[in-house]
């Protein structure tokens, strides 16, 4: 399967009100639980240790969010989060894994679902190609 990376504009960081483009590793994927599912954009992120999402995808796939395990996660956002591991299904492209992802109420609001080391790149040989802005995945 192969993905194209995402542009964004951020602020450059500097005084002006100049935007930079940035590229991100983003791909499709739909999270499922029981009956229910969410089509979402996640970040294909290599520095985080596990799948992380925001609180609201676990309310729509109807999971009970503090039944999960208690986890703490540090390095999004300040400080660290409070979150609930649960087993869930993802499906990308024609491949379909069931997996653990750890939902959040602490999740940043500019943050980005992320789908990490421990539960995503352990299923998946993964090749990132930033100049040809692609993404390969099997």
């Amino acid at each position: 399967m192969q993905y194209q990376y995402k542009e964004f504009e951020i602020d450059s960081g500097k005084s002006t009100a100049r935007k930079k483009t940035i590229l991100r590793p983003m791909i499709p994927v739909i999270i499922l639980h029981n009956k229910q599912y969410v089509m979402y954009e996640a970040l294909l992120d290599s520095g985080s240790d596990f799948n992380i999402f925001p609180s609201e995808i676990a309310d729509i796939l109807g999971l009970s969010l503090s039944k999960g395990k208690r986890k703490t996660i540090s390095g999004i956002g300040k400080g660290t989060i409070k979150g609930y591991e649960h087993e869930v299904t993802f499906r990308i492209g024609n491949k379909t894994i069931i997996t653990k992802a750890i939902f959040s109420t602490g999740f940043p609001s500019h943050a980005f679902g992320a789908l990490g080391n421990d539960g995503f790149f352990s299923h998946f040989r993964i090749l990132f190609n930033y100049n040809d802005r692609t993404i390969e995945i099997n």
